[in-house]
């Protein structure tokens, strides 16, 4: 006959290995990085300034560095709009689409710095220049000022898929 012993020690070893195979399901979801959650939400604004004609021959530099966003080439579309904003500062747009461009060629830095200047002068996309400011900051590992921005924009954008996008964004971060 078998030892008693034997199966306590068998018994043992079930509910370790039962324990073992369970624990994944009941442990707390693990919250994602700041990088991963940047990969999964970000997506660049589309071009509701300059809208480029493909059929155009010539096109100005404004229409040119637009054309480089649309493209995708963030890395000249930024250094464009940021050399054609300081020629004339009235083109306050080119701040934003300049530090959403800087910030998709991973330059939160930069991103910052246009975004928020563009936030000082109270235009049009001010909601939407708080939710890439919040991404930039992020990057940057500055969770609660991001939260702040976020919170910002789930409370009071005007655009309610960004208030969603918002919300789905902070209730990730938990």
């Amino acid at each position: 006959s078998i030892p008693r012993w034997l199966y306590a020690v068998a018994a043992a070893l079930l509910v370790l290995l039962i324990g073992y195979w369970l624990l994944p399901l009941t442990s707390p979801e693990t919250t994602p990085t700041n990088q991963a959650l940047f990969a999964d939400h970000f997506q660049p604004y589309r071009n509701l300034v300059v809208p480029i004609q493909r059929s155009q021959d010539s096109l100005s530099t404004l229409e040119s560095a637009y054309l480089s966003y649309e493209k995708q080439e963030y890395a000249q579309a930024a250094a464009q709009m940021t050399m054609l904003y300081q020629a004339d500062s009235s083109q306050t747009a080119l701040l934003f689409y300049g530090g959403i461009s800087y910030l998709a060629f991973d330059q939160p830095d930069d991103a910052i710095f246009l975004l928020q200047a563009y936030l000082l002068e109270k235009n049009e996309f001010q909601d939407e220049a708080k939710w890439y400011l919040a991404w930039a900051f992020l990057l940057k590992d500055k969770n609660t000022q991001a939260r702040e921005l976020w919170g910002e924009v789930a409370e009071s954008a005007t655009d309610q898929n960004l208030r969603k996008q918002a919300e789905e964004v902070l209730s990730e971060m938990d």
